[in-house]
């Protein structure tokens, strides 16, 4: 009940108390459901909604990292106006350590279901575009830590 209700992002506070009294005293398991706890009263997002936002929030930290770039220019507030109105950013496995390269590469891995490579990845952006990416790395990393600590778990139920 607990991995349904977290996987759908709903509160499992009530499951999380109720595998607390099952568990007992064990420590490794007390661990782990302390690692639970951070998102019981409210739930995580879900990986698909996650998956659903990141292109806004990717388009909107290129953005604010381009007029970060600021060069004084004439041009530049027109550039600024066209940039808002239309949305280009380069997707797939491209290299460098700018903000739109960590972009598609973090998108690449969203795909593939990899969320902690996506989180540290993007946990490597900085400048104007890092407070935009912000909001939307915390759900990120809130949401494999969950994963994380449901699959360890199911691994101690498993073991017995």
């Amino acid at each position: 009940q607990l991995r349904e209700a977290a996987a759908y992002g709903r509160s499992y506070a009530d499951d999380l108390a109720a595998l607390r009294k099952l568990a007992g005293a064990d420590p490794a398991l007390a661990g782990v459901l302390d690692r639970l706890a951070a998102g019981a009263a409210h739930g995580v997002t879900p990986l698909a909604r996650l998956r659903d936002r990141f292109p806004a929030m990717a388009n909107a930290a290129i953005n604010a990292a381009r007029q970060g770039d600021d060069d004084g220019s004439w041009w530049r507030p027109i550039a600024e106006r066209l940039t808002a109105l239309v949305a280009v950013r380069r997707v797939g496995e491209i290299d460098g350590d700018d903000v739109e390269a960590l972009l598609a590469r973090a998108e690449r891995r969203l795909e593939a279901g990899d969320l902690t490579a996506v989180v540290d990845g993007l946990t490597r952006i900085t400048g104007p575009a890092a407070p935009v990416v912000a909001p939307w790395l915390a759900d990120a990393k809130a949401r494999a830590t969950l994963d994380a600590a449901l699959a360890e778990l199911a691994r101690l139920a498993i073991q017995g």
